[in-house]
């Protein structure tokens, strides 16, 4: 991997670049691969792993919620608007999504694939740039996160 993302630096370098991104996703890990052309191999550029998300709700937060009183006099137990697992995931599809923007703001992508677990899709285009996603060609809703560039490529519509 280390090779071929030196090659595909010194290529970005020298603007010979019509570059295609996948950004391959799910709630604890996501990679992001670039294609030169369509059809040809994906070279792994970049990898976010957010430990959190893998972490059970007992071990990410330390408090019970609250107790509420109800108009009939009956206790209730205060429950989160979203879960804690699932703010994780909103997180971290921010995080993602920031890094695409300051990627497009550098010119280093002109299409973008994404191959994401279903509710994490919804995540990432929940929170992305109007512009990222006007870049968008290709989105397949399903989790190849722990799949290798190979694997992957046979996922991708050969056209793109």
């Amino acid at each position: 991997m280390e090779d071929t993302g030196i090659v595909y630096l010194l290529r970005l370098k020298e603007g010979i670049m019509n570059t295609i991104w996948v950004v391959v996703a799910e709630s604890s890990r996501a990679k992001v691969y670039a294609a030169d052309a369509p059809g040809k191999e994906l070279i792994e550029i970049e990898h976010f792993e957010h430990e959190d998300s893998r972490r059970h709700a007992r071990d990410i937060t330390s408090d019970l919620p609250g107790r509420t009183v109800g108009s009939d006099g009956s206790h209730h137990a205060m429950e989160a608007e979203t879960d804690i697992k699932t703010e994780e995931a909103i997180q971290f599809s921010r995080q993602i999504n920031q890094y695409l923007q300051a990627a497009l703001n550098k010119h280093e992508f002109g299409k973008l694939m994404i191959i994401a677990a279903p509710a994490f899709l919804g995540h990432l285009r929940a929170h992305m740039d109007a512009q990222v996603a006007k870049l968008v060609v290709f989105e397949l809703p399903k989790n190849l996160a722990q799949y290798n560039a190979d694997q992957i490529r046979t996922y991708l519509p050969a056209h793109l």
